[in-house]
Parts: C-alpha cells; sequence; structure tokens
C-alpha cells in the first residue's frame, strides 16, 4: 500500500498495523482478504480517512494419484485406500475436511456412499497432503469403485474438480479348487486329487472287481 498527506501531524492503519508515517508505502501480506483504513488527523484533531481492500490469491484444492493396496478382494476383506489432495493454487487453503466414498461407477461425487472421512491441515500454494484410510468391501460379490472428495474453501477459485476418479475394486468369494476323479486299474482304486495334480487321496480301495470307468452325480454328491 502508498499513500500520501498533506498538512497530517499523524496517520494510523487499522487492523494491525497502527501507527505509520503521514505519507509512505507498505507491504502487507494478510492470510484472507482484509479491508486497511488509513486515517491521517491534523495538528487540530481533523482527520482524514481511505480504506483499501487486499484480496489473498485464490487457492485450488484437488485430490489425485488415488491407490488401492488390494484391488480384488473377497467379502467383507479390508484394504486401504490413499489419495493426496493438492493445493494447485496461488492462495493458501484452510484446513478442510476430506471425505472418502463407494461409487457404482468410476465417478465419484458427493452423491455417493459415504465410507469415511479424514481432516486435511492448512495447505500453502503447491503443498499437499498425504491421506489414507482403511476400509472393508461389501459382504456381496460384486464391481465397486472407491475415491474421495474435499470440501471446498473459502476463496477458492474452482471447486468443480475437488474430488478424484474411482478406482475400481473387485469383490468375489473364494471358491473350493475343482477335482478330478479317476480309476487306477493297476491298484483297482478310485482315486481323486486337485486340477493341479496335487492332493492325491484314495476315495476307495477295496470291494471293486475290475473297474473300468466311473459316473459323478455331483449335484447328489454321489460316484458310480
Amino acid at each position: 500500500m502508498t499513500w500520501a498527506s498533506t498538512r497530517a501531524a499523524s496517520a494510523e492503519i487499522t487492523p494491525g498495523i497502527g501507527a505509520v508515517a503521514t505519507s509512505g508505502s507498505l507491504t502487507v501480506s494478510p492470510s484472507t482478504t482484509t479491508t486497511y483504513r488509513i486515517t491521517v488527523r491534523d495538528a487540530g484533531g481533523r482527520s482524514a480517512s481511505a480504506t483499501v481492500t487486499v484480496t489473498e490469491p485464490p487457492s485450488d484444492l484437488v485430490v489425485t494419484s488415488p491407490s488401492v493396496s488390494v484391488s480384488a478382494l473377497t467379502p467383507g476383506q479390508s484394504f486401504q485406500l490413499r489419495v493426496t489432495v493438492r493445493n494447485q493454487g496461488t492462495g493458501r487453503a484452510g484446513a478442510t475436511t476430506l471425505r472418502y466414498y463407494r461409487s457404482t461407477d468410476g465417478t465419484i461425487t458427493g452423491g455417493d456412499t459415504p465410507v469415511g472421512t479424514d481432516t486435511v491441515g492448512a495447505l500453502s500454494p503447491s503443498g499437499q497432503a498425504q491421506e489414507s484410510i482403511q476400509l472393508t468391501v461389501s459382504t456381496s460379490d460384486g464391481t465397486y469403485y472407491y475415491g474421495a472428495c474435499v470440501d471446498s474453501v473459502s476463496g477458492e477459485s474452482r471447486t468443480g474438480n475437488n474430488c478424484s476418479p474411482g478406482l475400481r475394486v473387485m469383490v468375489k468369494a473364494a471358491t473350493a479348487p475343482g477335482k478330478m476323479y479317476w480309476v487306477d486299474t493297476g491298484t483297482r482304486n478310485i482315486r481323486r486329487a486337485n486340477l493341479d495334480g496335487s492332493g492325491v487321496e484314495d476315495l476307495v480301495t477295496a470291494g471293486l472287481d475290475d473297474p473300468t470307468g466311473l459316473a459323478l452325480d455331483v449335484g447328489a454328491g454321489k460316484m458310480y
């Protein structure tokens, strides 16, 4: 700020500065938009004043770099969701809240299902904060998307870019390994094993007269 006066005996700037020279300049850097008033007085006590408003440069918060610790899970399994909150504006961003969501598609919005929150401290221009949360997936098989949105702050230049994209997480119940069955004509046993050849076991070892084949009724749990 720069000011000049004539025949003034004193000068004062408010708020927060106080007495100053009757003519001069001063650099100010308020943390929020501030209106300053300079008042000058002559020797007789008469006064005059003027105001100037200094606007804080705008902040611009975005949520970037979403990632998950595991993307293929079984129902009810836990995983970690990680995001970065960054201030890409030219002004300081005040403290705010980060909200985590589950969605049915890759676009995360405040209308999706909330699953948790974090507090994000104030961020200077180009400042960033790494945030994470431990979550538990649905107990139902399906495809889900997870992401986060940061609440806008006062003086933010844009508020339509405050959400991350959604990351896909697949939920599917574990299935028992398949089995293969066969007749061992050398030992006259009926045997089975996992499909990869492991876990060989004998099912029937006696009472068979030269078996040459078998049939399975999987639904009824029977073998012929």
